[in-house]
């Protein structure tokens, strides 16, 4: 699966992305990629 998040700063979302990439949530592996609205 995969899902969008937002975030009120760019730098909340490295400081999330930084933490949770790699991290195993219910036993999977979670990949944290930062995208724009241009990117979809």
């Amino acid at each position: 699966g995969f899902g969008f998040v937002t975030f009120a700063s760019s730098d909340d979302a490295d400081v999330a992305r930084e933490k949770l990439h790699g991290a195993v949530v219910e036993g999977r592996k979670i990949e944290v990629c930062t995208m724009s609205v241009v990117d979809l």
